[in-house]
């Protein structure tokens, strides 16, 4: 089954990248947090260091295995160099598998049969599950 996630992707990096303290760097010049969650406005295009990660850092290492417009991948120095554009992967992954822990935590203490957080979490494995 096809699903058009046209658009929602990226909002969604973007939205991840303002929401997450670890990765508060790479939300820049972007959307605000009352921005994204005002849906009755007409749909907002990213902007700003946000947009600027996604297509050339996101869709070309999950689609090419590159970077593209200048952006780097290396393993030392800080999270990220905005002037180089080079984002180290070892501070990256680390700032991700601690949103993942906290994540993991936040399941543990929230009631699974009433919590929005196992609502959704549910309903995105339930969707997997059978579309997959």
């Amino acid at each position: 089954m096809f699903i058009n996630t046209s658009d929602k992707s990226e909002r969604c990096f973007c939205y991840f990248f303002l929401t997450q303290k670890g990765f508060a760097v790479f939300s820049e010049n972007g959307l605000t947090l009352a921005e994204y969650k005002n849906l009755k406005r007409k749909k907002l295009k990213n902007k700003g260091l946000p947009h600027d990660f996604y297509r050339p850092v996101r869709c070309g290492l999950l689609h090419n295995v590159e970077t593209r417009n200048g952006w780097k991948i290396s393993r030392n120095g800080d999270l990220f160099n905005k002037t180089s554009k080079i984002i180290n992967a070892n501070k990256f992954m680390d700032n991700l598998i601690d949103v993942m822990k906290i994540f993991r935590e936040q399941l543990v203490i929230s009631d699974f049969d009433n919590d929005q957080i196992w609502t959704t979490f549910k309903a995105r494995v339930d969707y997997l599950l059978n579309n997959c």
